[in-house]
């Protein structure tokens, strides 16, 4: 076998790895991964939430959670949770998510007509928010 031919071998093999490797990053970052039929969900992650507890409020939502698990580990997502609302929107990518749940936090919008009571107000805005009623 000549020089020639083994360089070409190792090309090729390396072309293949490059293939693989492509196909992989496309999957785990650029293709659709949510699950649900209706065209957006919201996230509600509490205060002092881990990853795993916000890995388990994703698993309806998305098809492969893995893939999510590799992408969230390689933005460092796992250590920066922040807690908020957030929408996730039908057809959003790994990548989307992600970004989405790391900086686009949605305001809560609360509601507190005919109350009789300093009580039942409180009662009524600590069912909506992450307060309890005595707070």
């Amino acid at each position: 076998m000549s020089l020639r031919k083994l360089f070409l071998v190792i090309v090729m093999m390396g072309l293949v790895v490059l293939g693989y490797f492509s196909y992989f990053v496309y999957n785990v970052m650029l293709v659709s991964n949510t699950a649900f039929s209706s065209s957006q969900a919201y996230l509600y992650i509490r205060t002092n939430s881990k990853y795993e507890q916000v890995r388990e409020d994703l698993i309806p939502m998305l098809k492969n959670i893995e893939t999510f698990d590799i992408l969230a580990r390689q933005k460092k997502y796992i250590y920066n949770v922040k807690a908020g609302r957030y929408v996730i929107e039908k057809g959003m990518t790994n990548n989307d998510i992600i970004n989405t749940i790391r900086s686009k936090n949605t305001p809560i919008t609360i509601s507190f007509n005919n109350q009789h009571s300093i009580e039942q107000l409180a009662s009524r805005v600590s069912s909506q928010i992450e307060a309890d009623s005595l707070s």
